[in-house]
This record gives structure tokens, sequence and C-alpha cells, in this order.
């Protein structure tokens, strides 16, 4: 099954499934407008009719892609000045430890 992103009412992401709705656990394949396609697991059918189907999925933990760093992971490139470049809640002071700016 080929499926498409949707927003959900309460704001969430699901699918829309054409054809025959898909069985709670279901593998479906979404393709996203530029073109990529990503595999989603299927929680439960919200709606069905008229040939379409519209699912909530599994929300799966999502990492960083490879070669960008978790937000947490950055270092400023300011010597401890991370206000002008990053949160200063999660960005180490020069010495390495970490601050909260006022």
């Amino acid at each position: 099954m080929e499926a498409t992103w949707t927003k959900m009412r309460d704001g969430a992401w699901g699918v829309r499934v054409p054809g025959a709705p898909p069985a709670a656990g279901a593998s479906v394949a979404v393709v996203r407008k530029d073109g990529t396609v990503s595999t989603v697991t299927v929680d439960r059918v919200v709606w069905s009719g008229d040939r379409v189907a519209i699912c909530r999925v599994r929300s799966e933990r999502r990492t960083a892609p490879a070669g960008r760093a978790a937000r947490s992971d950055r270092s400023c490139h300011t010597d401890g000045n991370c206000s002008s470049v990053c949160d200063p809640r999660t960005c180490p002071c020069g010495d390495g430890s970490w601050f909260r700016c006022c």
C-alpha cells in the first residue's frame, strides 16, 4: 500500500491510505511530497470511506540524521559566549561546564 501523510484533527501526523483499510500493525509505505518514501506501522484506523482510510501511526523514536549532531551535542563557537549561537540552557561554557544565562 502506498500512502501519503495527512494532518490529524489533534495536530498529530497520520496517513491517508487508498483502498481497503489496513489492519492495526500493518506496515505502510508513505510517500512525501518530495518523493521520499518511509515505512510506518498503523496503530489504528480512525476513519474509512470512499476507498480511503485515515490512520494513526505508531510513533517511533527518531534520531538525528547521520552527520548532524543532536542539539545537546552542539558546542559553542564563540569561546563560551553561547547566547549568540545556541540555546544558553544547553550550550557548554569554554571550560566545559554547563551554565544558564539570565
